[in-house]
């Protein structure tokens, strides 16, 4: 009978490591954004009570432009979309109320891909601006706290890789989720834009989606 209530509650204790370290494991997963089945989306990564986006600002996250089957560069496809966003984009803004463009901002080329870059180049020359790449697609951390840091009340538009984009919106306090099919960016979605707004704070108050047009349009 001793034996078997120490084997009893040495099964008890057991049961309960192992209901602790799942626990963890799952707090665990849900604080870097691994959550649900396939690790479906990041969660936002900053609350409201944080510093989300810069102080009465506005961010445009975007993906580049058609991609050729080889290469670094854009398709004739994505050429064509480059040059129809230096037309429709600036409008489109006018017309939702929205800032003009201050700053234009690209994923930093690599040897795989100069794409992000390539596809705001006719919309920076349109506007008169030059083109920031600080960061790598990878570096989604590290390029929100650089959008954090534009000066108060500016319209910064970004250009990225759509597998980082998820994590990108989420790091500026947006959740993917509600934005994209189960979190994550379609391989074949090139039109969808995201204008993300926030309030005097620094906090997320809106985000507005836009759909271009398709390249060689001006217009919706």
């Amino acid at each position: 009978m001793h034996n078997a209530g120490w084997t009893a509650r040495l099964r008890a204790a057991r049961m309960r490591l192992h209901g602790t370290i799942l626990a963890a494991f799952l707090g665990l997963m849900a604080a870097i954004g691994l959550s649900g089945p396939g690790f479906a989306h990041p969660t936002p990564l900053r609350g409201p009570d944080q510093v989300q986006g810069p102080a009465g600002g506005t961010v445009i996250v975007m993906r580049h432009a058609e991609k050729p089957d080889t290469g670094a560069g854009l398709a004739p496809e994505g050429s064509a979309r480059a040059a129809m966003l230096a037309q429709w984009l600036p409008q489109a803004l006018a017309d939702a109320g929205i800032a003009p463009i201050a700053t234009v901002a690209a994923a930093a080329d690599s040897r795989h891909s100069q794409r992000p870059r390539l596809t705001v180049t006719p919309l920076a020359a349109a506007l008169h601006l030059g083109i920031a790449q600080p960061f790598s697609d990878t570096q989604t951390a590290a390029m929100a706290d650089w959008l954090r840091a534009r000066p108060a009340h500016d319209t910064t538009l970004v250009a990225w890789h759509h597998g980082e984009i998820p994590a990108l919106l989420a790091a500026l306090g947006a959740d993917p989720a509600p934005l994209l099919p189960g979190g994550r960016w379609p391989e074949t979605l090139y039109d969808r834009i995201f204008v993300l707004s926030y309030d005097a704070q620094g906090r997320l108050s809106g985000v507005r989606t836009m759909t271009a047009p398709p390249g060689g349009s001006a217009r919706n």
